[in-house]
């Protein structure tokens, strides 16, 4: 499998592939470490603030607790991705942000699918059929 930067299976590894060096394991985790800060802050953006990086987190936690969310039960877990994703939607309009993550056509045509899944997992858990 391609790592999808070099084209090699397993970098750092000599031709036989049995031995990886330090020098290229830290350089391979740097490199993925950088894209990880890369990418939390682009989702920094899109779904929090930069007063409150953890704002998200702290408002599902309201909400699950206001709408009395089981989140033992997976069409509860599927109704609090919901809400993360319209916690994402009012960020990005309400605060007049530019998505760094994901487009906000994007963000909308997810949260179709979060409606579709969290109708899966009623139907699954026998609390809705479907005729």
């Amino acid at each position: 499998m391609d790592n999808g930067d070099t084209g090699r299976v397993r970098p750092g590894l000599d031709d036989e592939g049995t031995e990886l060096k330090l020098e290229d394991a830290l350089a391979l985790q740097q490199k993925l470490f950088d894209r990880r800060m890369e990418l939390r802050w682009a989702k920094g953006n899109d779904y929090a603030s930069e007063e409150d990086c953890l704002l998200n987190f702290k408002t599902a936690a309201k909400l699950c607790d206001i709408f009395n969310i089981d989140m033992t039960k997976s069409y509860g877990v599927a109704f609090m991705y919901k809400l993360l994703k319209l916690q994402r939607e009012a960020n990005l309009i309400f605060n007049n942000k530019q998505p760094k993550n994901e487009s906000l056509i994007d963000t909308l045509l997810d949260l179709s699918n979060y409606n579709d899944l969290e109708l899966e997992c009623l139907i699954d858990e026998g609390v809705v059929t479907v005729e």
